[in-house]
């Protein structure tokens, strides 16, 4: 019988797929100095069941495939389960998320699940339990939760879409960038883009000069 996640690491799946409606959904969570998380909608089994894929990416890539350490993809079912309600015993329809298959870094994968068109199979190896692989699990959400990767996927997203004028507008302010404009550091040309001249040398006492000094620049 296939084992599922514990409640600590269904709510941490829930929260990493959540939005991951249908297939091809996925999100990236870049989460520095961690190596970048990728969950993905993959397909589904039926009767409502959801798979989903959970992968470390390290920037590596050897041959065609990148490398993934570990990816781990789940079933996620609404099942029935016995919890105590009011200190009475009743039957409560859940999440859980069962792992079916694993890949090492190493390219090393073992799979549980066959999915065939008229439903899905269980089956184990005597070497390495899906009970296993669902503990592991329960260790790696865990560790993925104090990284702070929940924390990373809410934060608002630093994509700007303006034009590079209104980025430095933006970032620098307004009266540093006016300085910026004014001493020729900066010149707005009539499309809206930049251009940054090169002055060699740059005069000392001059406006530019100053600013540059000012910030930093040499």
């Amino acid at each position: 019988m296939m084992k599922a996640v514990n409640q600590k690491a269904t709510k941490t799946l829930e929260a990493l797929t959540k939005g991951l409606d249908n297939v091809g959904d996925h999100r990236s969570i870049e989460n520095a100095p961690w190596t970048r998380l990728v969950i993905e909608n993959i397909g589904t089994a039926g009767d409502g069941r959801i798979l989903f894929s959970m992968a470390h990416y390290p920037n590596i890539e050897l041959g065609e495939d990148p490398l993934v350490d570990p990816e781990v993809c789940f079933i996620r079912c609404i099942m029935p389960v016995i919890r105590k309600v009011k200190g009475v015993h009743q039957v409560v329809d859940e999440v859980q998320y069962y792992p079916y298959y694993i890949k090492y870094v190493t390219g090393k994968e073992f799979t549980y699940v066959r999915f065939e068109k008229e439903g899905w199979e269980y089956y184990d190896y005597r070497f390495f339990s899906q009970k296993g692989l669902a503990e592991f699990v329960g260790v790696w959400t865990k560790n993925i939760e104090h990284q702070g990767f929940i924390e990373a996927m809410n934060k608002p997203s630093k994509e700007f879409k303006g034009s590079a004028r209104d980025f430095l507008r933006e970032n620098m302010g307004e009266e540093l960038y006016k300085q910026a404009t004014n001493s020729g550091l900066l010149i707005e040309e009539g499309d809206g883009s930049l251009r940054a001249p090169i002055k060699t040398p740059l005069q000392v006492g001059t406006a530019a000069y100053n600013f540059a000094k000012a910030e930093g620049m040499f």
